[in-house]
C-alpha cells in the first residue's frame, strides 16, 4: 500500500493502493457486523466499493425493514443526487437494475415532499432534510433507519458556514437522540478534527469480513508547479486537473484554450460567484458524465473545482493524467476516487508526508478549541508520547502545564453533564 492512515478508536482506515494485489469484494458481496440502535453506526469503506449500492438493496434486509418504516438515505452535494436521476450507465457495470441510486425515491430539492405516505427507501440532499425537518417536526418517527453519506464531507462543509447554514450541528444531535432509530454515517475518508468530534457519541463500527474493492493507479507523484499541466500535449488520451479556486482554473482554461485545446470547466452552478459560470460546452461535458460516466470525444482537458470533488463517477479510460492541485490528503483520495477505472497516472500537489510520525505541533493543533473529556485527554497523551525522566507517559496535568509554559497556549476547564453524568472538561485555546 501506498499509505495507510489509522483511524483510532474506530479500528478502520482508509487507504490507497499503488499496484498490487486485487481487492475483489463490493460491500454487498461481504458479510458485515451488525448494526446497533442507539448510536452512530461507521461505516468507512474506499470510494467505489459500493456503499451507495448497498444502502438502497440489501441493507434492508440486514436490519429486518418493519412494514410501516422507511429508510433515508441523505447526500451531501446536488451532484450525488442529480448524477442517479440521470445515470443510464455508471461505474461499468451492466445490468441495467445497478443504476446509481436503484431502488430509491429520490427527492431534488424543490420537489414537493409529503410525508404521509413515503416510498421504502427515499434519497435527497441534507439541506432538503433539514428544511423538511423544521416544517414537519414528527418526520424522523417515519423511519427505521438514517444513511448520512459522505458525513465527513458534510461535517467540514457547514462548519465553515454562516450561523443560519449550521442547521446541519443541531439535526445530527436530534437524530442521534431518536432511538431506536439506526443511524448511519458513511465515508472513504475522515479528518482528524471530524473524527474527534464524533467521539462525543456513541458509535458502532461496521466491520467487513472480507477486503474490498479498491481503484489502482498506475502511479502516484508529488508536484509542486502547475507549469506541469500547462506543458502537457495530450495524443489520444485526456487530462483532468482538479483545483479548489475557480479563479486559478479559470487562469488555467484560457492558457491552454490558447494552445487550442478544447477544455471545459465544471463548477457550482450558483450564481452568487460571477467570476465564471458554465457555458454551452461546460454543460454538454457536465450532462454526458452525469448520464454516462463518459465525456465528448473532442474533450482535451476537464477542469473541476470542490463542487465535483465527490459524487461524481467518471468510467471514460481515455483520461491517462490527473493533476490534483491541492496537498490535502483527504482531497487527494476523494478527488482520484472519481475516476473509477485503474491504471490513471495521478500526480499531487506536494511533497508525501511520513503519515505515521506526525510532528506534535500538528497533533496538538487537532486538539484546539475541542471539549476534551476525561477520554480525550488520555487520547491526546498517547499521540502526544510525552514521556517524563522516567520513560513514563505523561499526564493531563503535566500536559496542561507544558502547553501553557512552552507552548504558548490557554487551557480552559468548566464542567458539563454529558449522557446524565458530571464531568471536568478542557479546552485548549490559543493565547
Amino acid at each position: 500500500m501506498w499509505y495507510n492512515k489509522y483511524i483510532v478508536d474506530f479500528n478502520v482506515y482508509y487507504a490507497r493502493i499503488k499496484g498490487g494485489e486485487s481487492l475483489e469484494k463490493k460491500i454487498s458481496q461481504t458479510e458485515l457486523s451488525s448494526f446497533k440502535t442507539g448510536c452512530f453506526n461507521v461505516l468507512m469503506a474506499p470510494v467505489g466499493s459500493g456503499k451507495t449500492y448497498y444502502f438502497g438493496g440489501k441493507f434492508s434486509q440486514d436490519i429486518q425493514l418493519q412494514e410501516s418504516k422507511s429508510i433515508l438515505f441523505l447526500a451531501p452535494l446536488k451532484s450525488i443526487i442529480q448524477q442517479s436521476i440521470d445515470s443510464q450507465r455508471m461505474e461499468g457495470l451492466t445490468s441495467k437494475n445497478d443504476f446509481l441510486l436503484n431502488g430509491f425515491t429520490i427527492f431534488q430539492d424543490n420537489d414537493s415532499f409529503d410525508c404521509s405516505n413515503l416510498p421504502k427507501v427515499i434519497a435527497m440532499t441534507i439541506q432538503k432534510f433539514t428544511i423538511e425537518l423544521e416544517k414537519n417536526p414528527k418526520i424522523l418517527d417515519k423511519f427505521q433507519a438514517i444513511v448520512v453519506d459522505e458525513f465527513d464531507s458534510i461535517l467540514t462543509t457547514f462548519q465553515h458556514l454562516d450561523e443560519k447554514m449550521k442547521r446541519f450541528f443541531p439535526l445530527l444531535e436530534r437524530i442521534y437522540k431518536t432511538k431506536p432509530i439506526y443511524i448511519v454515517l458513511t465515508s472513504a475518508t475522515i479528518s482528524d478534527s471530524n473524527r474527534i468530534q464524533l467521539q462525543k457519541y456513541k458509535f458502532n463500527v461496521i466491520k467487513t469480513k472480507d477486503e474490498l474493492v479498491q481503484i489502482k493507479p498506475k502511479f502516484i507523484k508529488s508536484f509542486n508547479d502547475k507549469k506541469l499541466f500547462l506543458q502537457e500535449n495530450p495524443n489520444n488520451y485526456k487530462i483532468a486537473i482538479y483545483c479548489g479556486r475557480v479563479k486559478t482554473l479559470l487562469q488555467i482554461k484560457q492558457e491552454l484554450e490558447k494552445s487550442n485545446y478544447k477544455v471545459a470547466l465544471l463548477k457550482s452552478s450558483s450564481t452568487s460567484n460571477q467570476i465564471y459560470q458554465m457555458q454551452s460546452y461546460d454543460l454538454k461535458v457536465l450532462n454526458s458524465i452525469s448520464k454516462t460516466g463518459k465525456v465528448p470525444k473532442d474533450l482535451d482537458f476537464l477542469l473541476f473545482n470542490k463542487a465535483f470533488e465527490r459524487g461524481v463517477s467518471i468510467v471514460d479510460n481515455s483520461f491517462r493524467k490527473l493533476y490534483i492541485w491541492s496537498s490535502n490528503p483527504i482531497e487527494q483520495i476523494q478527488v482520484s476516487g472519481r475516476f473509477r477505472f485503474d491504471g490513471i497516472e495521478i500526480f499531487e500537489k506536494g511533497e508525501i508526508e511520513n503519515k505515521e510520525i506526525p510532528k506534535e505541533e500538528k497533533i496538538i493543533e487537532k486538539y484546539v478549541e475541542i471539549e476534551l473529556t476525561s477520554e480525550l485527554k488520555e487520547q491526546f497523551a498517547k499521540e502526544l508520547n510525552w514521556r517524563n525522566s522516567s520513560r513514563r507517559l505523561l499526564k493531563w496535568n503535566s500536559i496542561k502545564t507544558k502547553l501553557e509554559n512552552d507552548y504558548n497556549y490557554k487551557i480552559q476547564n468548566k464542567t458539563k453533564t454529558i449522557e446524565g453524568k458530571r464531568q471536568r472538561i478542557s479546552i485548549i485555546s490559543k493565547s
